[in-house]
Order: structure tokens, then sequence, then C-alpha cells
């Protein structure tokens, strides 16, 4: 039984295949009846195409499809479009960048080997006013902690890879802090030092009575206080201001009053004038914005 509804499947599949066949071909004729119709018509009128109902319908499709594929374009080239702005604002962002980080390297990097110029320049302006000085900035009698940069010193500006450009550079990383101080320090005390010279260079007046008229003298008292606050300031002490009163006309009237009945008396020897020395140390020499 199976055997026999088998036989009669394999039967039906080429009674079926034989009839797609012949249908196939009835197709195939009709197209080419058809092709050849239209061959003709349109050899006959090449617009013969266009009154076509499907003509119409065709060139919809094509419309639609010639849309979609603009579409596309459009949006692919305005997407590549933003990608090269962002590329180009993010080139220029770095580029940028990069420049200004090399132009401060540079300009700090040449700051310093100008400090180290200038140490180098007060260094021996500072050696040759005082002989007798034979401490240097080389000595290691004080602890100094270099200044560890920021940056690989040298990588952007070729001046401070050079020797010269170099020692200037490690000179102010050992030594300008030193050098600012005492700065400081000399312009508070070099003022003191000019009103002693000053005070100094005056002459000494013709009245009093010998050792003690000195030290009762207002010139001796002046020079001295000022001495007194040029060394408090030398050890970091805050100078003591004091009010100066001002001269009363009625007192030096009655100050003359008095010296016109005493006698006379023979005048001392004028005290010999006090030598200005040269200054000891670097903290005696006038800062730059004060003058003498």
């Amino acid at each position: 039984k199976a055997g026999a509804v088998v036989q009669r499947f394999r039967q039906r599949q080429k009674d079926l295949s034989q009839i797609f066949r012949k249908v196939a071909a009835v197709q195939k004729s009709a197209v080419l009846a058809l092709a050849s119709r239209s061959e003709a018509l349109l050899i006959k009128d090449p617009k013969a195409h266009m009154a076509s109902s499907l003509y119409n319908e065709v060139l919809q499709g094509l419309e639609k499809k010639l849309r979609k594929a603009e579409d596309l374009i459009e949006k692919e080239y305005s997407y590549r479009e933003q990608n090269l702005v962002v590329w180009r604002e993010n080139e220029e962002f770095r580029i940028k960048t990069h420049f200004e980080n090399k132009i401060d390297n540079v300009m700090n990097e040449h700051i310093i080997a100008a400090q180290g110029s200038f140490m180098e320049a007060s260094e021996k302006s500072r050696i040759a006013a005082d002989e007798d000085h034979t401490e240097t900035e080389e000595s290691a009698s004080e602890p100094r902690t270099p200044v560890s940069p920021r940056f690989a010193r040298g990588f952007d500006s070729s001046f401070v890879r050079d020797p010269e450009g170099a020692a200037l550079y490690e000179r102010v990383e050992n030594g300008w802090e030193d050098l600012a101080q005492r700065t400081k320090i000399g312009e508070e005390i070099w003022p003191r030092i000019v009103a002693m010279n000053q005070e100094a260079e005056l002459p000494a007046p013709q009245d009093g009575d010998g050792i003690n008229g000195r030290f009762t003298n207002p010139r001796f008292s002046r020079l001295m206080g000022a001495l007194v606050e040029a060394c408090d300031i030398a050890e970091g002490k805050k100078p003591k201001i004091e009010e100066v009163e001002e001269p009363n006309p009625l007192d030096a009237l009655a100050n003359a009053a008095l010296d016109r009945g005493e006698v006379k008396r023979q005048p001392p020897e004028p005290s010999p004038k006090i030598q200005q020395l040269p200054p000891s140390s670097a903290l005696l020499q006038p800062p730059p914005n004060i003058q003498a």
C-alpha cells in the first residue's frame, strides 16, 4: 500500500511539472508578443509609452526612491560636516593650548634666567664693594632647599639648554629667596644709615662740658637712636616710633636769655669728624629706589 501511494505522488509531481512548463512557455510567448507589439508601437511613435497607465506609476516609484536617496545623502553630508566642524574646533583648541603652554614655558624659563643674571650681577657688585667679605652664595653655611620646577627645564626654550643659561637658571633656584630677603632688609636699614652719615657730617656745637656735654648733645642722641633702630631692624625687631615734639619759639627765647647771663667758657676742641666706613655687607648697599 505504501509503495502504491508513493508511486501515485511521484506521478502527480511529474504531471504538475509538465503543466508548469507549458504555462511558462505560454507566458514567454505572450511576453514576446507584447514586446514585439510595444517595439512596433515605439518605432511608429517614440512617445507612445507615455500614454500607458504604468508609466506614471513607474515614475512615481522612481521619484520616491530618488527622494529617499537624496535624503540619505543629505543626512550623511550634514553628519560629516558636523564631524568636520567638531574636529576642526578640537584641533584649533589643541594647537592653541599647546602653543600657549609652550609660550608660558619659554617666558618662565627666560624670566628665571633673567633673575639668575640679576643675582650674578648683584653678587659681583657686592663682592667688588666689600673686598673683606669672604662668604659667597655658593658657601654651605646656610641650608638651602632647591625649588623643584613643574616642567622640564629647556624643553621649549633653547636658551636655558645652553651652559650659560642653565647656570643662570640654577642660580635662581638656589639663591633668589635669600637675595629678595636681603634686599628687603637693606631697604629698611639704609635710610637710617643715611641719616647717621648726614648727622655725622654736621659740625659739632661748641657748647657743652667735655664728655658730659657730648652725651647730652641732641645730635649725639639722634645719632645713637638711628643706630639702635638699624640694629633692631637687622635683628628682626620692629623699631619704636617716638613722637618728636616741635620746637617752641618761647623755649628758644628763654634758653637764649639764660645763655647770655652765663659766663662764657673756653670752647672745647671740636670732635673729630666721623669717617664714613664702606658698607661691610650687602645689607648696607643702597636699594635702587632710595637715594642717599
